[in-house]
């Protein structure tokens, strides 16, 4: 997760380059923002992309900015797509590619695409597989 440096320090990151550090510290910011305000997602992400300043400047709204806009359609789009059981049937083929995945390995395949993708696991969780 990509965290602003000050933030990254209120949540306790010492070192910016450790990925654990940075991913924890992203995931109490996102609890904080939830918590902060009263789990409207929607909201959630606005602060997360333009800062909780911003949402709360604008009436506790999403900031009147383009990019903060576009990033909470964007990312609002993806959730509700993987939140639905019927996802992976919408998913689009890897241009004829295809990937063996060794069940020993349980390390994340990544598979750069422009659009949503997601695989569903065997244990029935979904993985987003694409940048």
């Amino acid at each position: 997760m990509q965290l602003m440096p000050a933030t990254a320090r209120r949540f306790g990151v010492t070192s910016i380059y450790d990925p654990k550090q940075n991913i924890d510290a992203g995931i109490r910011y996102m609890r904080w923002l939830l918590d902060t305000f009263n789990q409207d997602v929607v909201l959630a992400l606005a602060g997360y992309n333009a800062g909780e300043g911003a949402v709360m400047k604008y009436g506790r709204n999403v900031p009147p900015y383009r990019e903060t806009q576009e990033y909470v359609r964007r990312i609002t789009a993806r959730y509700n797509a993987i939140s639905d059981p019927s996802y992976v049937s919408m998913a689009r083929p890897l241009n004829g590619q295809s990937a063996r995945v060794d069940q020993k390995d349980s390390r994340p395949l990544t598979v750069y695409e422009p659009d949503p993708l997601a695989v569903r696991l065997s244990d029935g969780k979904m993985m987003l597989v694409n940048q």
